[in-house]
């Protein structure tokens, strides 16, 4: 339900028109910012409880590192989203995509790990348009101020000299060349194991068979 509401509701309703948009069919393509995933928990039958609540990533084993704001890092995702979001057949746009970090092997690692994924989704018939990565430059970040550095290009707040991180001159080699390594195909997500209750374990097989007509 959190994902049909919050990513996909919008989408359709500019698609079919309606009451909170009347321009049918007006959409030239999507545009898509990935950065991360949420692990959802249920949040009870109220609301805003009943489009689930986030869960912190202690509790899932298999999440991967965490940026520096602690948003985990998952590339296959961008292949997910775009596979997902190509049913709408609109040229799609990866309008932000980043990551911010101390350390620009990190970010050289980000890049290539999500383009690759981007490339994968592509080869299958994703129709994808344009990456646009976040940020060209260290920027304001909202409530965190000045203290995340998403830029690939380094800024010097006392005297607002610029610098280019490697990881933008790596990025420039991908888009000059337009080749790099096509991430692994992705594994399936196996859907959750249907667990029995208590109840049904306590009422004979017998039981649960449906009688024959007379």
């Amino acid at each position: 339900m959190r994902d049909y509401w919050f990513n996909h509701f919008f989408v359709k309703v500019a698609l079919r028109g309606g009451i909170f948009h009347r321009g049918r069919g007006s959409l030239d393509f999507v545009g898509l910012n990935y950065y991360s995933r949420n692990f959802i928990r249920h949040g009870g039958f109220g609301f805003p409880g009943i489009f689930g609540d986030i869960c912190g990533l202690e509790h899932h084993p298999e999440a991967g590192k965490v940026n520096a704001l602690f948003w985990e890092i998952w590339p296959e995702g961008i292949y997910r989203l775009v596979k997902a979001f190509s049913r709408y057949r609109l040229p799609l746009l990866i309008s932000e995509n980043g990551i911010c970090t101390e350390r620009d092997e990190e970010r050289l690692e980000f890049i290539e790990g999500h383009v690759a994924y981007l490339g994968r989704a592509m080869k299958e018939g994703a129709p994808v348009i344009g990456y646009l990565y976040w940020s060209l430059l260290d920027n304001y970040e909202w409530a965190e101020g000045f203290s995340p550095h998403f830029g690939m290009v380094e800024v010097d707040y006392v005297n607002q000299r610029r610098h280019a991180r490697p990881s933008a001159l790596r990025f420039a080699q991908i888009c000059q060349s337009g080749k790099i390594e096509l991430a692994p195909e992705p594994v399936r997500l196996k859907a959750p194991r249907k667990k029995t209750s208590p109840l049904q374990k306590l009422i004979p097989a017998f039981a649960l068979k449906r009688p024959h007509s007379v």
